[in-house]
């Protein structure tokens, strides 16, 4: 984590677009309004896109945690940071966009690495992660940024999605959710 925090420290004065995968889902949405926040928080400039649209459902927490996320968006930036996707079908017709770009790419994710996982300027996947919105509050908890109450509620609302059992809940998330849940 010390090694990602790093390289986006590399960017505090340039352009950062995070950018989940086709059809975003509620981990890739609230990873991306999570470090937004938090990026801002420490005066970076960040943009937020996902490709071709974001799920029914994270349309949802997007209108329930006040934040939107731009559709297909321009990538004239100097960070591109993809937030739960590692394959280039999730990236769908926007690959060549991406990777024909100048900016320096990064992934942040936890799904399984395979011969076909995308390759970046800088990499931080960790598939003993249950989720990336895990691995962007370990980073954003490295990075020294305040957990205030919008990033908890966009890392919250994930978990209020999510429909496993509530031991798949990691005890890191299990202080945010005790910390920032109604009395």
């Amino acid at each position: 984590m010390k090694n990602i925090a790093g390289n986006l420290r590399q960017f505090k004065e340039k352009s950062i677009l995070l950018l989940g995968h086709k059809n975003a889902d509620p981990d890739s949405v609230c990873s991306i309004v999570a470090l937004s926040l938090g990026l801002k928080q420490l005066g970076y400039e960040v943009r937020r896109g996902v490709i071709e649209s974001a799920s029914k459902i994270s349309q949802k927490i997007l209108n329930e945690v006040g934040e939107s996320v731009e559709v297909n968006p321009g990538l004239n930036v100097d960070l591109i940071v993809m937030l739960d996707m590692s394959t280039e079908g999730q990236l769908s017709t926007f690959a060549e966009k991406v990777f024909s770009s100048n900016a320096k790419k990064m992934i942040i994710d936890h799904h399984t690495v395979h011969d076909y996982t995308l390759k970046a300027d800088f990499s931080f996947i960790d598939e003993e992660s249950s989720s990336t919105v895990e691995l962007v509050y370990d980073l954003l908890k490295e990075l020294k940024v305040k957990i205030d109450e919008k990033i908890a509620k966009a890392i919250l609302t994930w978990l209020g999605r999510l429909n496993l059992s509530y031991k798949f809940i990691t005890s890191r998330l299990h202080v945010l959710l005790y910390v920032y849940s109604p009395k």
